[in-house]
């Protein structure tokens, strides 16, 4: 429970994550990665297990869901600012 809390604590926290619409794919695909990676060493699960049943079972958001909210917040807030 104690790793969970620290986990999301310190790998949940994409600051302005909707501001990065310029990195490539790639960079997000790299740092989804590092995301899955960082997880399954942190809570020592094999490398060939798999992502949707680890994050299913610790109850940990997938990467696309942590970045498509803070992106679909960010437009919104944009097309208020545009009207």
């Amino acid at each position: 429970m104690l790793k969970l809390r620290l986990f999301k604590t310190f790998s949940l926290c994409f600051y302005d994550v909707g501001l990065w619409s310029n990195f490539m794919s790639g960079a997000f695909a790299k740092l989804q990665s590092a995301y899955v990676k960082c997880a399954k060493i942190f809570f020592r699960h094999s490398k060939f297990y798999s992502v949707t049943m680890m994050l299913n079972e610790l109850a940990l958001p997938r990467f696309e869901e942590i970045t498509g909210k803070d992106r679909c917040e960010l437009r919104q807030q944009n097309d208020v600012m545009l009207q």
